[in-house]
């Protein structure tokens, strides 16, 4: 199986959810839609992995909750661990950087600033997330036996590179404005 499908297992080893739900968590670890997990999702209840509970809704579709299986939980942990992995990044706003040269200086700026704008509201999500997990888990919450531990680190890992995003762009953008240059570290 691949790294996608684990990372499904392992979102669901917290908590069930739909394939909706399932793709708003994985947004720590793994950019998805919906609707790419759901086709996992089947194959994994074909497996025995998960198993789904549907949900009767009025006026809506039947909701399908998806829940991680006893036989899951052992896959799961076979695969956690095996060895390290190097990260895929894929990010064609870096190739824009690349052959920026190419474009008009206004041009640049207007994209690093949208960019710093993104991560800066990211980052402003994330800090509401950590302090309504801090409220939720309490003293439980840095504790490593805790199931809240892992969203948390992933969550401070995640302030942590989003909100250097913004920072590396505000230091790029100092080239094009002419500005003093702050220390990027």
């Amino acid at each position: 199986m691949e790294s996608f499908v684990y990372t499904v297992l392992a979102i669901l080893a917290r908590d069930s959810g739909s394939s909706f739900e399932i793709a708003k968590r994985m947004d720590l670890c793994w950019q998805t839609k919906h609707n790419q997990i759901y086709p996992i999702l089947v194959e994994l209840e074909e497996r025995d992995l998960v198993s789904c509970t549907t949900i009767p809704q009025s006026g809506k579709p039947d909701k399908k909750v998806f829940s991680i299986t006893e036989q899951g939980k052992e896959v799961l942990a076979k695969w956690i661990p095996n060895a390290f992995q190097e990260p895929i990044i894929r990010d064609g706003f870096l190739a824009k950087i690349y052959a920026q040269w190419l474009l008009a200086p206004d041009t640049m700026v207007q994209l690093l600033e949208e960019r710093m704008k993104f991560f800066q509201h990211k980052v402003e999500g994330h800090e509401c997330e950590i302090a309504q997990l801090e409220s939720e888990a309490g003293s439980s919450l840095k504790d490593p036996s805790s199931p809240h531990f892992g969203r948390y680190i992933l969550l401070m890992r995640k302030l942590q590179m989003e909100q250097d995003e913004a920072d590396w762009c505000a230091w790029a953008l100092a080239f094009y404005q002419k500005e003093p240059i702050i220390q990027y570290e």
